[in-house]
């Protein structure tokens, strides 16, 4: 990945320009150390997600990566991942900076369309100032794109950033507990709605499993029919009266049970027992 803009003259000047320069000029001897700079903490940032990424291809999608900072110095920048032909995309993402004067300094976030073998271009950069952050509390942020940090009215919709920020000073590790390196409190808010919406989906389907499990559960049981008498039959044969039987039918399982014939009469008691194993009860 090649980021035309950011080299080594321009990244110095920009440091320069941005860090929160302090010149000491000694006018008598003795030990002033404690006047310069030095780092007070450690910023910690989860870059979670972005959506809605200008197109920078002309065909299919750009290819995007980010680059974030506080010092615009190769060894102090970190580089996300790529994800190629998205514009709305996940990378979930853990970032550390350290943090000299929460005052002055800002996080840059810069997206770019990763070219391959081309100097990437840029799709769009957002800032946030350090001031704004409680130490120990995590921040949510959605950081909208822009063409220039100095200039922000921009007409184009670049896209969002989805940030989730943490300032810890040093000597109050103690004081809080730190989400971003707890395993048990690491997820972010993307995750964790992903993971509720997941498992209310789960429960969801599981309680329509059981519901129509429910509804298909069968009885079972023994019917007994005892066939006691018959009256009036009709008579069928030509030569005689009738030899009649009845047949008996469940009618959702189709189970039928037959009785002996009884010959030649128009009355019969039968007095017999007829079971139906595993019948369907509602």
């Amino acid at each position: 990945m090649i980021i035309k803009e950011m080299d080594t003259i321009h990244n110095v000047i920009e440091d320069f320009i941005t860090w929160p320069v302090r010149k000491i000029v000694l006018i008598l001897p003795g030990d002033y150390s404690g006047l310069e700079l030095k780092p007070v903490g450690v910023l910690e940032v989860k870059l979670v997600q972005a959506k809605g990424l200008a197109n920078k291809d002309l065909v299919g999608k750009s290819d995007p990566f980010v680059v974030a900072y506080i010092h615009p110095l190769p060894d102090r920048m970190k580089t996300s991942k790529t994800i190629n032909n998205e514009l709305n995309l996940i990378w979930n993402e853990h970032f550390e900076f350290i943090v000299e004067d929460v005052s002055t300094q800002r996080l840059i976030v810069k997206v770019y369309d990763d070219e391959g073998v081309q100097a990437s271009e840029l799709i769009g950069m957002a800032q946030f100032k350090l001031l704004e952050l409680q130490p120990g509390k995590v921040k949510v942020v959605w950081l909208k794109f822009v063409k220039d940090l100095e200039i922000q009215r921009d007409r184009k919709d670049r896209g969002q950033v989805h940030l989730e920020l943490l300032y810890c000073p040093f000597g109050m590790e103690n004081e809080f507990t730190n989400p971003f390196i707890n395993k048990k409190l690491s997820l972010t808010t993307f995750e964790k709605t992903m993971k509720s919406e997941i498992d209310g989906a789960e429960t969801a389907e599981i309680e329509k499993t059981l519901t129509q499990r429910k509804k298909e559960v069968i009885v079972r049981g023994v019917l007994s029919v005892i066939i006691i008498a018959a009256e009036e039959l009709p008579v069928m044969d030509v030569m005689g009266k009738a030899d009649p039987f009845v047949v008996i039918t469940m009618k959702k399982s189709g189970t039928k049970n037959k009785t002996s014939v009884v010959c030649d009469i128009d009355l019969f008691m039968l007095l017999c027992a007829m079971s139906f194993d595993g019948i369907d009860l509602y």
